[in-house]
């Protein structure tokens, strides 16, 4: 048996498309209170396998659990209730609306129960968090690409998750807005939500990341620590070029 408390785990999970695998037989395990990297080449896998983990796509074989429960079977809106919630490479707001109404949405659809003076409160103390707060009345049509990440971390966060999967969200930054993104991301972990994230920012991933796992044609090929990862032959082969 580990010594530690999954919160996601995965086993033999594997998507194809026709005659293509994209994800092949991987098994991973999130750790409650860790950061977790997702790294590898394009194309390796690593949005299909968050695809497969949030049920935005169906797996063909294979198992995934949150909290011990098989949600791979489940709805993407289900799944958000059990408590994972996720971002997307193109941030997926509501363009049309303002910050604090994308919020409240969120604070609305996440957790089961929730009133809609509950919503108010999660809304109000999410946007504080992620500083947010200072632009509750902007439309995202009007705010810059880093705002708008944000944003969309911070409906993620309203949602009340358990588990936070953020994909790519540093992409695009400049080097200040990385070093924002990733105190925001510690302080994330910090208040008590596990977190699993696809980088290429190699700085943000051998950073902050507890330990990270690395997709290559859909398989895993490496896990470890991010030092151990760095010098892992293979992974310096098939994605980082040079020790990093």
């Amino acid at each position: 048996m580990p010594d530690y408390e999954s919160v996601i785990q995965g086993r033999g999970v594997t998507k194809r498309f026709g005659g293509m695998t994209a994800v092949n037989k991987v098994d991973f395990d999130l750790r409650k209170g860790e950061i977790l990297g997702l790294i590898g080449p394009n194309g390796a896998g690593k949005t299909t396998l968050f695809n497969c983990i949030s049920a935005y796509h169906k797996t063909d074989e294979g198992e995934i659990t949150l909290n011990g429960r098989q949600i791979n079977k489940l709805s993407p809106d289900r799944i958000c209730k059990l408590g994972l919630a996720r971002t997307f490479q193109a941030a997926q707001n509501f363009p049309d609306f303002p910050v604090r109404e994308n919020v409240r949405m969120s604070a609305l659809f996440g957790k089961k129960g929730v009133s809609y003076a509950e919503a108010e409160r999660i809304t109000d103390e999410t946007m504080r968090f992620t500083g947010m707060d200072k632009f509750a009345n902007i439309a995202v049509n009007d705010m810059p690409l880093p705002l708008q990440k944000r944003l969309e971390v911070t409906r993620a966060l309203a949602t009340q998750p358990e588990a936070l999967m953020l994909d790519e969200l540093m992409a695009g930054l400049d080097p200040a807005e990385v070093d924002e993104t990733m105190s925001l991301v510690r302080e994330i972990r910090d208040s008590g939500v596990t977190v699993l994230m696809i980088e290429h920012v190699m700085k943000a991933i051998m950073t902050i990341c507890d330990r990270i796992i690395v997709l290559h044609h859909g398989e895993l090929i490496a896990e470890g620590a991010p030092d151990e990862i760095s010098k892992n032959p293979q992974v310096i082969e098939v994605y980082l070029g040079e020790e990093v």
